[in-house]
């Protein structure tokens, strides 16, 4: 009997408002849990709005950069019509530069050729159109 009372009195002090210390400690671990639970919702969610305004500044940047690829092309493009423009001048004043000497040296029958010559490069070019529909020099 003895030992009873003595079992009894144990029950009795593990029993406050009627819970046992194993279930506070798991109600304790549930609410602790339900926490952890609730701030893992919260930083998943703040993680989703993070990788949207990533992907918007993705987008972004990646029109930016097919701008830039767009105005690369067109400046390329440019540069090389000036090239070409620029070979055409030149070949120009060495035919007038020719003249000139042959003229110095009085070899008329070569400046007149040469001047003919010229002539006929700049009918070529001055009929020749780019691809915009203007006249090259």
């Amino acid at each position: 009997m003895k030992v009873f009372l003595q079992v009894l009195a144990k029950e009795s002090a593990l029993h406050r408002n009627g819970i046992t210390r194993s279930k506070r400690k798991n109600l304790k671990s549930r609410r602790n849990l339900k926490v952890r639970i609730k701030n893992l919702k919260r930083d998943v969610t703040k993680i989703r709005e993070d990788q949207k305004s990533i992907k918007e500044e993705q987008r972004g940047m990646q029109k930016k950069l097919d701008e830039i690829n767009e105005n690369c092309n067109f400046i390329r493009s440019e540069a090389a019509e000036i090239a070409v423009i620029s070979e055409r001048t030149q070949s120009r004043l060495d035919l007038m530069f020719k003249i000139l000497d042959a003229r110095k040296n009085k070899d008329f029958v070569k400046a007149n050729m040469l001047a003919r010559s010229l002539s006929l490069l700049l009918v070529t070019t001055s009929n020749h159109t780019n691809d915009n529909g203007k006249k090259e020099p």
